[in-house]
């Protein structure tokens, strides 16, 4: 049997714990009475919307900065929420500050090159 790399196994430990907190952090159950403009609709509660009648319900998303909803959007989908087919809520993607991470990667990375192989 050939020996296992301890500093493999580690990685993959750490990317799967990573996965999981920005997995918790990315989504977040807002109530639909304090949706605001700016804010990202992920892809389940947009496909809500999809049987509405409401005019100015976002039609898509793309999960990314670029689908923030406006005023507009925001007021339908209050309007939505009161309907039969409203929910009390809906879902919104929060997206991780990404300095940290390049610190973080960063660090990790020439932490582990001088435990495992000398230094850089």
């Amino acid at each position: 049997m050939k020996r296992i790399n301890l500093g493999f196994v580690f990685l993959v430990f750490a990317i799967i714990l990573f996965k999981q907190i920005a997995q918790n952090y990315n989504y977040q159950h807002i109530r639909t009475d304090r949706i605001k403009k700016g804010m990202i609709l992920s892809f389940g509660s947009v496909l809500l919307f999809k049987s509405s009648r409401i005019k100015n319900l976002p039609k898509e998303t793309t999960e990314t900065t670029t689908s923030r909803i406006t005023q507009e959007e925001a007021k339908a989908i209050q309007r939505w929420s009161k309907t039969k087919k409203g929910k009390e809520s809906v879902v919104i993607v929060k997206h991780l500050p990404f300095a940290p991470f390049i610190f973080g990667g960063t660090s990790f990375y020439l932490l582990f090159k001088l435990i495992i192989g000398g230094i850089v």
